[in-house]
């Protein structure tokens, strides 16, 4: 394995580091210190993830979260508060009048501190979070270990523990193209998911109390399905959000998740023990911004964000999500890259 470490801006007077790890098949795949994110996934002089080339383009385009740990909490808080123990809590709201992504001082804006381990094929993250200040119950500590291997094998590890009860349930927000350098979009790829339910959303885009069956419906990948036949399907939820942007429910057995790219015959297959994943078809580009030199288009990529589902904190998933010095966090997911 071979590290290069290079500098890739400033975040408030801090210097933000762009970790570079190369392996033996010469696929390069690289972390910045802000947001302990993954940026890059080169495949033969290709990036199959969504990423910044410059510094300007992240501090700029913040809402993307591209390649970023996601923290405290992943997804929305609904109307910025929760009940936890009897106790009510209040969290800053950034979207409408929901928490979104861990807030304003979520774990994508803060720059962490890092250090190579295990022959330069491990890349541990570390930051002490001070969520108290910003109305969560307890401070957390936390680490975050990006690991590659020969086996293009890229794993995200989380670590947790907090001196008070609180919740937690991080995420990565990795958005893939297979095609490489968002050359088309995600609609020819495949998808197969291992999950019978899924959680239609409301208008704000939180989950509703109840998950559904998939089948019948637009939702249903338990068998391999191409997306843009999901994404253009004439249904209520499609509709909604003009595309998909949903909390999937895995069933029993891994992978829980195939992505498939025919037009360049590569495949990522995603293994994880979280009970669930977003799955978000990028689909509204809000800004004019190029990605890897291309204009940014909706359906530039797919971000699969394996996680508890605490959704709407009031009625899903809080007790699941529940963490302190007794109860500690540690969550895997494995993504696999191939060629077929």
């Amino acid at each position: 394995m071979r590290v290069n470490i290079e500098k890739f801006g400033v975040f408030n007077g801090q210097i933000v580091e762009e970790i570079f790890v190369t392996n033996s098949n010469d696929i390069t795949v690289s972390f910045l210190t802000l947001g302990a994110r993954i940026n890059r996934f080169i495949v033969k002089d290709e990036n199959i993830i969504l990423g910044f080339d410059s510094m300007d383009k992240l501090l700029n385009h913040r809402e993307l979260y591209y390649g970023a740990t996601i923290g405290p909490v992943s997804g929305r808080i609904v109307e910025g508060h929760f009940s936890l123990n009897g106790q009510e809590y209040f969290v800053d709201k950034n979207e409408g009048d929901n928490h979104l992504h861990g807030g304003v001082k979520g774990y994508d804006w803060q720059n962490w501190d890092f250090e190579i381990l295990e022959a330069q094929k491990e890349i541990k993250f570390y930051l002490r979070d001070q969520s108290a200040n910003s109305g969560y119950p307890s401070d957390i500590n936390v680490s975050v270990i990006h690991t590659f291997n020969d086996k293009n094998e890229w794993t995200v590890t989380y670590e947790a523990d907090s001196e008070a009860e609180t919740i937690f349930d991080p995420t990565n927000h990795v958005y893939f193209n297979l095609n490489g350098n968002q050359v088309g979009t995600i609609e020819d790829h495949y998808l197969q998911v291992n999950a019978n339910y899924y959680y239609p959303v409301a208008d704000d885009v939180t989950p509703r109390a109840n998950m559904e069956a998939v089948e019948n419906t637009p939702f249903d990948f338990r068998k391999k399905r191409k997306i843009g036949d999901a994404i253009q399907a004439d249904h209520e939820q499609i509709r909604k959000v003009k595309g998909i942007d949903h909390p999937f429910v895995f069933g029993n057995g891994s992978p829980q998740v195939e992505l498939i790219a025919p037009l360049k015959s590569r495949k990522i297959i995603i293994e994880t023990d979280a009970p669930g994943a977003v799955i978000y078809t990028h689909n509204k580009v809000g800004t004019e911004i190029d990605i890897w030199g291309t204009p940014l288009k909706p359906y530039a990529g797919i971000a699969i964000e394996p996680q508890i589902l605490l959704g709407n904190s009031k009625k899903l998933g809080v007790e699941k999500a529940s963490l302190s010095k007794e109860n500690k966090f540690l969550s895997q997911t494995k993504y696999s890259y191939i060629e077929e």
